[in-house]
């Protein structure tokens, strides 16, 4: 294939990697589709065997609703998984964002604070000590 070949496909959006993803995904919308196919033939078969008196139509019907059962039970369970993640990562990020605020306001009452201020903590508490030794003595 010619380089201009291939240009005029990739602006046509139809390039190699395309038709490979989508073929990949044809492919395995095919093989899911077969998995619950035969899930369905077995579990009208099992349904047929137990219930003598039940037509194949019938128990293809009970099959059918029951694998649909499962699979949206599955498909709800993988939901809620990812709707808990979703909130768990909102909460995390909440709780990095009061961490930041936090420390934000930290810095702030750090820099606005007066120069002198650790010098005239420092004499506060030595006059306290020397007031304290002196009401002992």
């Amino acid at each position: 294939m010619s380089t201009k070949d291939k240009l005029l496909e990739a602006l046509r959006g139809t390039y190699d990697a395309q038709r490979d993803a989508d073929a990949q995904v044809q492919k395995s919308h095919a093989e899911g589709k077969a998995k619950v196919e035969a899930a369905i033939r077995e579990r009208s078969r099992e349904l047929a065997e137990v219930n003598h008196g039940m037509t194949v139509h019938q128990a293809r019907e009970i099959a059918t609703r029951e694998i649909q059962a499962a699979r949206a039970a599955e498909h709800a369970k993988a939901d809620r998984e990812r709707v808990d993640e979703a909130v768990r990562d909102i909460e995390a990020r909440d709780r990095d964002s009061i961490a930041a605020d936090s420390l934000r306001d930290k810095l702030r009452a750090l820099a606005t604070r007066p120069a002198d201020f650790d010098q005239r903590v420092a004499e506060e508490k030595q006059r306290r000590a020397v007031e304290a030794a002196a009401n002992e003595g």
